[in-house]
């Protein structure tokens, strides 16, 4: 195989075409690419797709044959799969479920490599149990955490078959348990820890949610789980917010401006994205963050006390105030 990072969504490419009856040739393989990556600059001549048939029928003996009247390739056995040998069912999920956790975790242009990847080994073996759509699902950022496999396990089979599952679970704010009735169609991995995002089907006791409430649960703090024989769809704009980052619904603060020196001027700008003017006569500097979670901009204050001042917006700057002057009040000496 040409050693050439487009080689492979090229090759999948290619694949899907010739199971989809396209007739693939390098005209209308190229046309295909660039819409896949309308930035891309694609380049693909006779030569090259001609190399890639050879490739797939001597590795992977794919009867492919061309077509004069259609002026382009075709299966002449459209039941053939592409098969890569090795890899066993388990393996092979926990494969694509480590691709796609490699996927989120990792910048541009690694981040765009591993989905090209984790394309090519869902479209290489059709019999993976975990369909594009349930990766989907799976959000990560963060590191490892300890958890109680038992229940992850669980956690994760209903998850991945869409189960509806029970839990009593230990809410956090005022430690009661909760029996819980729950839909989990978003698993997340945030900040070190386990979340399941879903619909609570019913819950037993009072607790301020109600049926069809969307809500994020810890899984350390599930204490017991039972799997249900009833089934849910998955809410796919759900999955698509989390995977934009709305895994939770903090109160978020507008139109901000940060007076940093310091340190606040190192860690600011790559904390909250914004523009950071030049310096004043005091060496502070100006950042303007268009939109900032309030909980992330008062730890940041706190963190860097006299480096970090909350200009504005003049109702997040009082939360500040008040939240040092409850830390005065319990630190006094």
């Amino acid at each position: 195989m040409p050693n050439n990072k487009r080689t492979i969504p090229r090759l999948m490419q290619l694949i899907s075409m010739l199971k989809a009856e396209e007739y693939p040739n390098h005209p209308r393989l190229e046309e295909a690419m660039r819409h896949r990556d309308i930035a891309g600059a694609y380049s693909i001549t006779q030569k090259t797709i001609q190399r890639d048939v050879a490739f797939l029928k001597e590795e992977f003996n794919a009867p492919i044959a061309y077509d004069s009247s259609k002026r382009g390739y075709y299966l002449t056995d459209p039941k053939w799969e592409i098969t890569l040998p090795g890899l066993s069912d388990g393996k092979l999920k926990t494969a694509l479920l480590a691709a796609r956790i490699a996927e989120k975790l990792m910048p541009d242009p690694m981040e765009k490599e591993i989905g090209e990847v984790l394309l090519a080994i869902q479209q290489a073996h059709r019999r993976a149990e975990v369909s594009s759509r349930t990766l989907l699902s799976l959000v990560a950022t963060g590191s490892k955490v300890p958890i109680v496999p038992e229940i992850f396990q669980t956690v994760f089979d209903a998850w991945e078959k869409r189960t509806v599952i029970r839990i009593d679970y230990l809410r956090a704010q005022d430690g009661q348990m909760l029996d819980l009735t729950f839909e989990p169609h978003v698993l997340v991995f945030f900040d070190s820890i386990w979340y399941l995002k879903g619909v609570v089907r019913k819950c037993d006791r009072a607790t301020g949610s109600t049926e069809n409430d969307v809500v994020t649960l810890a899984v350390h703090r599930i204490r017991s789980i039972e799997p249900l024989q009833e089934s849910f769809l998955r809410d796919e704009k759900l999955v698509e917010a989390c995977n934009r980052g709305e895994v939770f619904h903090f109160p978020q603060a507008r139109n901000i401006t940060l007076r940093l020196r310091g340190k606040g001027a190192v860690y600011g700008p790559e904390m909250f994205p914004g523009t950071l003017e030049p310096p004043e006569d005091d060496d502070s500097r100006l950042l303007h963050v268009p939109e900032a979670e309030e909980w992330r901009l008062l730890r940041f204050t706190a963190d860097w006390p006299g480096e970090v001042e909350i200009v504005s917006p003049p109702e997040l700057r009082r939360k500040a105030a008040d939240a040092g002057t409850e830390l005065l009040r319990l630190h006094r000496i």
